[in-house]
């Protein structure tokens, strides 16, 4: 039986739909700190300035997406997972109000940034 990848997976959301991708990732802290593998799901918010879309991720623990916690899982890929971040992004986007008066102009978004395969805290 050969292992699979499972750096991005699919899990399902409240309704039991796999519309969710998450990507592993390893976190090693220090003596104080947890370490260990966990998942990341993108999510982006408004910076503190206000002027700005950043990433904020959220953090899955390992065992509540493939443990026995987990309510199953499908297997992803980075292209699906990339998709899924210009989702997330456009969909937050659409959210705001931007003033169509207002003298700054909007920032641009480039797809290294929405679609970051880091952890973005």
């Amino acid at each position: 039986m050969s292992k699979t990848d499972r750096t991005y997976l699919r899990i399902p959301d409240k309704n039991g739909d796999f519309t969710i991708i998450v990507k592993r990732f390893y976190y090693e802290g220090d003596e104080s700190s947890w370490s260990g593998t966990y998942y990341f799901q993108p999510f982006f918010r408004v910076n503190g300035e206000g002027n700005r879309i950043i990433r904020k991720d959220c953090l899955w623990e390992y065992h509540d997406v493939v443990g026995l916690d987990s309510k199953g899982f499908m297997l992803s890929n980075e292209e699906e997972f990339k998709e899924y971040c210009r989702k997330k992004f456009q969909d937050f986007r659409d959210t705001l109000c931007i003033n169509p008066f207002s003298k700054d102009k909007e920032p641009k978004y480039t797809d290294d940034v929405i679609c970051s395969l880091e952890m973005n805290w």
